[in-house]
């Protein structure tokens, strides 16, 4: 039997054991490893910048367009080749009535003629748009457009990921809570089993009640195993969304404080909608279907360039430069069959884009109430967990004298410890559940604030 025992203490003590050398991390710390190192933001500042990218390339259509050619020719023979028969040719003397009966010629021998074996030339054209049906004004105000939205997804993400990582954070913190839990009814069990051993040995109680306490204890261990994989998980978990390598001594550094009823943290959901993310991504998605329409409706108006354009060749030994100006009018006639039902589906778009507006507004309110909700939950939980304490605590306080008195059974000891353990672990989790709910509650309602 006790060959027994000490293998339950060794087996409690591994499951317990901490590395007490690991990484301590406070909750800000944790924030800004996140900030720096977590992929989903650095994907998210990307689109941005690409979105930037995209809001200068637009501005680019504000400016003329240049275009320039050249082109140099050297043929393996001449492109136009001939000859000219010998012939006479009559000579003119001054009186036209001689010109259709002439009567002096001369003689010409005939010769070859070669041309074009070369030719160098150069151009260059630049056009001004003046009038585009406001294509160019609209597509940059879009482009602007595409930006915000992009930087209002990278605050979304930025407050989901902290938001994550909070919940790590507080979750790790109450499961360390819990190893210190576990181990104060550990020693609850180990100094209640050397008593009920002394009282076995002395004959005092059966066998069955030692029993009872040696299962009690191999259930704290397997338990406590338990606990420390679900440790080990969070750790991970905390470690990848902050970048940093994992460690299995990690542990939490920030206490849950003084912890303030709902009421302190509450928000109006109407109010605080206008500064969320999701609001004004919607909004802004209204702006850029209304901005889309006018690009159509500019596709199928006039448009009006100026330009100019320079040019030089070099051909034949002949080179020459010369230049023009010129204005040019384009009418999409063709394009207007089509392109009154790209205008009609367009606006089809504005109002669905004004739709998700009302629809999932009224769903971010709904979403804040509910988070609001929750929370009220998790501090009713934190005063019912108090209350069952201070009855546990007592209940066990009365036993336990009661058993030391012969007048109580180990069973009823047992249970009453088991009572008591659960009361401190519900305690000790309501209070973590609540810091969690906190920040849940914050980061919908806009109070959740990103590191510097």
């Amino acid at each position: 039997m006790n060959k027994l025992y000490n293998l339950f203490i060794a087996f409690l003590f591994l499951a317990t054991s901490t590395v007490l050398n690991g990484q301590s991390l406070t909750l800000d710390e944790c924030r800004q490893l996140t900030i720096r190192n977590n992929q989903t933001i650095k994907q998210s500042v990307l689109d941005v910048q690409k979105a930037e990218q995209t809001s200068m390339e637009a501005f680019t259509h504000y400016f003329p367009n240049v275009s320039a050619s050249g082109i140099a020719m050297k043929a393996n023979d001449y492109l136009i080749k001939g000859n000219i028969p010998q012939m006479n040719l009559p000579v003119y003397d001054g009186n036209p009535v001689n010109l259709l009966n002439p009567t002096q010629f001369a003689y010409f021998p005939g010769a070859s003629l070669n041309l074009l074996d070369y030719m160098n030339t150069a151009s260059v054209v630049v056009t001004q748009p003046v009038f585009a049906g406001g294509q160019i004004y609209n597509g940059n105000r879009l482009a602007r457009v595409g930006s915000e939205i992009a930087s209002e997804r990278m605050n979304a993400d930025t407050r989901d990921q902290l938001l994550t990582t909070e919940k790590y954070y507080w979750t790790l913190a109450g499961l360390i809570a819990q190893r210190k839990t576990i181990k104060a009814y550990q020693d609850l069990l180990v100094s209640l089993r050397k008593d009920v051993a002394v009282s076995y040995e002395n004959g005092l109680i059966e066998k069955s009640d030692l029993l009872k306490v040696d299962l009690k204890l191999n259930e704290v261990a397997v338990n406590s195993l338990t606990l420390e994989n679900g440790i080990e998980a969070v750790q991970r978990a905390l470690c990848q969304q902050t970048g940093i390598e994992w460690s299995a001594g990690i542990i939490t550094t920030d206490s849950i404080g003084l912890i303030l009823p709902p009421e302190s943290y509450f928000k109006d959901p109407d109010s605080s909608l206008k500064v969320r993310p999701e609001y004004i991504m919607l909004s802004k998605a209204v702006d850029a279907a209304t901005l889309q329409k006018k690009v159509a409706l500019g596709k199928n108006l006039p448009s009006v360039a100026i330009g100019a354009t320079g040019f030089w060749y070099d051909v034949m030994d002949n080179s020459q430069t010369n230049a023009l100006a010129f204005a040019s009018v384009s009418i999409p006639i063709s394009d207007w069959w089509g392109g009154t039902h790209q205008i009609r589906q367009k606006s089809l778009e504005v109002e669905k884009a004004k739709s998700m507006l009302t629809d999932n507004s009224q769903k971010l309110v709904m979403q804040q109430q509910i988070a609001f909700n929750r929370l009220r939950e998790a501090w009713t939980r934190i005063k019912l967990a108090e209350a069952a304490l201070s009855e546990a605590t007592e209940h066990l306080r009365v036993l336990s004298d009661n058993h030391k008195a012969g007048m109580v059974s180990v069973s009823d000891l047992l249970e009453a410890q088991a009572l008591w353990q659960q009361g401190v672990q519900q305690k000790t989790g309501s209070g973590y559940n609540y810091m969690i709910e906190l920040s849940n509650y914050k980061s919908i309602s806009g109070n959740f604030t990103n590191p510097k």
